[in-house]
């Protein structure tokens, strides 16, 4: 659903996309292109590259490498819709320990060491590795109130590594779900994998508002009390967009060619 209930898709807020000024295309380049500026690279470990037949790409180590830019850049309150394209690196997920989160695309919350939203991979087993997107809210404490997670039905499939997937996190602000205490609440977080919605559980609703503050980051985030979750692999076509995509406007704006969307 549309948050602003006219059909039409959301809108880009902001977008780091292979379609960015050729002046940021630059492997020594210290920035990651970017629609509200650059997205400013890590000291080490992260780096600008043509790779795998994506244009500009952000290439990460896995363990220093990220890039951030000031945010937030949507009004979080309301329904959004974040995407991103990751190429995972298998070796470098293999030598994390079971729990480990890695990071793609996430927005800080304004206390604490949490994020407000977030896309991640998490490995639960060994050489097992799942999807997820999430929000969480938090108090003037940084304790957290209240937390919305879809996670994927499937683990990773091997062909899924080392190769381009599109993420997609949606939260809808005007969708409704009952309570634990079997009230009626707003705001429903939603995960696409390619162009296929993952069925959201009894963890998906996320009902308090919350808006993040500071630094919107790639390839690394602040979940669970902890910061370092840095992501093994390459970054590309990163965007926030007002409006809670559908199915369709999924399938015709995210995965579309950049010259079609």
């Amino acid at each position: 659903m549309n948050s602003s209930g006219t059909g039409t898709p959301p809108s880009p807020r902001a977008q780091a996309s292979a379609k960015a000024p050729k002046t940021s295309d630059d492997p020594s380049s210290t920035g990651f292109p970017y629609g509200r500026g650059p997205l400013k690279f890590s000291a080490t470990g992260a780096s600008l590259k043509d790779e795998d037949g994506q244009d500009q790409s952000l290439v990460l180590n896995g363990s220093t490498g990220y890039a951030t830019a000031t945010g937030p850049v949507v009004d979080e309150t309301g329904s959004f819709t974040v995407s991103a394209r990751v190429r995972l690196d298998s070796a470098g997920l293999a030598k994390q320990p079971v729990g480990y989160r890695a990071a793609v695309f996430s927005q800080a919350a304004p206390a604490g060491k949490e994020s407000s939203w977030a896309l991640w991979v998490e490995k639960p087993a060994a050489d097992t590795y799942l999807w997820k997107f999430g929000r969480t809210a938090v108090d003037a404490t940084g304790k957290v109130t209240d937390t919305g997670l879809v996670t994927a039905q499937e683990p990773i499939s091997p062909k899924e590594l080392n190769s381009w997937v599109d993420l997609t996190g949606v939260f809808d602000a005007a969708e409704t779900f009952t309570d634990d205490d079997g009230q009626q609440q707003l705001g429903m977080t939603h995960l696409y994998i390619g162009q296929f919605p993952q069925q959201p559980e009894g963890e998906a609703g996320f009902a308090t508002p919350q808006q993040g503050s500071g630094d919107l980051t790639a390839g690394n985030a602040r979940l669970a009390g902890t910061t370092s979750h840095y992501l093994p692999g390459a970054l590309a076509e990163l965007r926030v967009w007002t409006g809670a995509m559908t199915a369709d406007q999924v399938r015709s704006q995210v995965l579309a060619a950049p010259d079609d969307a």
